[in-house]
């Protein structure tokens, strides 16, 4: 179930993002990784010129790997997931905090 809700989410927060004037920057706060950095880096990349700045509070992956009871390899995949966006996303902020 959980892939189908973040989809969902992604398509609501993408037509959020779209809706109103041209977005001459993006400021996104982490985590969440999935799908916020995903949906606000294509919303940059599709308008001409936005900037995104990411708030970083933490890293989602680190949070993720806190010490659980209950770790399958389903979950040890998210949290390698949630390494490789964030790692991945982090060069395409213009501004970091």
């Amino acid at each position: 179930m959980a892939p189908f809700a973040a989809i969902s989410r992604a398509g609501q927060l993408a037509v959020a993002m779209s809706a109103g004037p041209r977005k001459g920057l993006v400021l996104v706060q982490n985590p969440p990784s999935i799908p916020t950095l995903l949906v606000a880096r294509a919303l940059t990349w599709l308008s001409d010129g936005a900037a995104l700045v990411i708030d970083w509070h933490n890293f989602g992956y680190t949070v993720s790997a806190l010490p659980t009871r209950n770790r399958s390899s389903s979950w040890e995949r998210l949290i390698y997931t949630l390494l490789w966006i964030e790692s991945g996303f982090c060069p395409c902020g213009l501004l970091h905090s």
